[in-house]
């Protein structure tokens, strides 16, 4: 099923932010520009770290609605000022809740008092550049970036659910930040997909964002080496999307038998169908209706694979309805609620619907 996400095509010429070919100012607010270079495909999962829970997140992004400014043809300078539009409030809210008063877990990449003070060596630069060139180069499947168009030392990261898992097909985003005497020290990086701080992904996800994974220096096992680079932490993320992440908790592994919990039903089962609702809730639905949770080129790319992966999502909703007033029985007591599929299908039949490809473009496309 390696074939289902195809690789976005992008000009060998966009392959790297205008921010690449100059010094990197002292780290500042988050500031994601429109970038055509990334890298995207579908995933395999790996061997993974363990970790526990922690504090409640903070807000997330702002749930205002923007109004849609995207013309049809010929609005070109319309087109500039809804793009320039999506990024100011994506700039805005982000700087927002990067000054907040104090960080959620050790290694937030959103407050980095100590980073702000130190600005990066030439060498880190030099070794950031080559690793955002190395993945563009030899993109790994399911994987986007979109590197900080005007400070090279934070970037965004989109990783898709690989398939076979309760998170197929879902996308997950992440904010990463490089320190300044990188490689000798690892990036920091945030989860942002929580749905709010409530939605718990993975024994190593928390709700506050915290990645759990010991080369982050976030938990215990082997730590960080300048040989590791940009590719091997998002590989390394990557793995925990895996088919049973009921595993990955400390404590909690599932023998091979036909070991039940208390309600009668296996812990690993259990968690999965938790994951699989929250995934077209929350990392498909909610990452969609609210505009500015992405960089502006990130939600260009969510967008544009909706249509051919929603009728897989909407298939999926109808054969789970039959949970519905169900509730989670997540082994790990973090996720709450109940299943609600046909809210979810509503939510997909609209977004389907609003998202269509128009027949103008199709013709206009063809016409080109």
């Amino acid at each position: 099923m390696e074939d289902d996400v195809p690789a976005l095509k992008h000009d060998e010429a966009a392959a790297l932010p205008a921010a690449m070919n100059a010094p990197a100012p002292v780290p500042g607010p988050v500031a994601v520009g429109l970038d055509d270079g990334f890298a995207v495909g579908n995933a395999a999962a790996m061997e993974d770290d363990d970790g526990e829970d922690v504090g409640e997140n903070n807000a997330m992004y702002s749930d205002e609605s923007d109004e849609n400014e995207e013309e049809e043809e010929g609005g070109g300078s319309a087109h500039f000022s809804a793009a320039h539009t999506a990024l100011s409030l994506y700039q805005f809210e982000a700087a927002s809740e990067a000054s907040a008063a104090a960080p959620k877990f050790h290694g937030d990449p959103l407050y980095c008092p100590d980073w702000d003070k130190e600005k990066p060596a030439t060498n880190a630069i030099m070794r950031i550049q080559r690793d955002i060139t190395n993945l563009y180069s030899d993109p790994p499947p399911g994987i986007l970036i979109v590197p900080d168009e005007s400070d090279i030392t934070r970037l965004d990261a989109l990783i898709m659910g690989p398939s076979e898992t309760p998170y197929e097909n879902g996308f997950f985003h992440f904010k990463f930040r490089f320190p300044p005497n990188y490689p000798l020290s690892s990036p920091r990086v945030r989860f942002m997909t929580t749905g709010g701080g409530k939605v718990r992904f993975n024994p190593n996800l928390y709700q506050c964002g915290k990645v759990c994974l010991s080369i982050l220096g976030t938990w215990h096992g082997p730590s960080w080496s300048p040989a590791q680079t940009l590719m091997s932490v998002l590989l390394s993320i990557q793995s925990l999307l895996c088919p049973k992440p009921y595993h990955n908790e400390p404590g909690y592994e599932e023998s091979q038998s036909s070991e039940q919990s208390s309600t009668g039903s296996r812990p690993c089962q259990d968690y999965n169908r938790c994951i699989e609702h929250e995934t077209l809730r929350v990392a498909v639905c909610q990452l969609i209706e609210e505009r500015n949770q992405l960089p502006p080129t990130m939600r260009t790319y969510l967008i544009t694979e909706f249509p051919d992966l929603c009728d897989s999502y909407i298939c999926t909703a109808k054969e789970r309805r039959v949970r519905d007033g169900e509730p989670f029985r997540d082994p790990h007591n973090c996720n709450k609620g109940r299943f609600s599929y046909k809210s979810i299908l509503a939510r997909l039949e609209k977004l389907q619907e609003e998202l269509r490809p128009s027949s103008s473009s199709s013709s206009s496309t063809e016409d080109a």
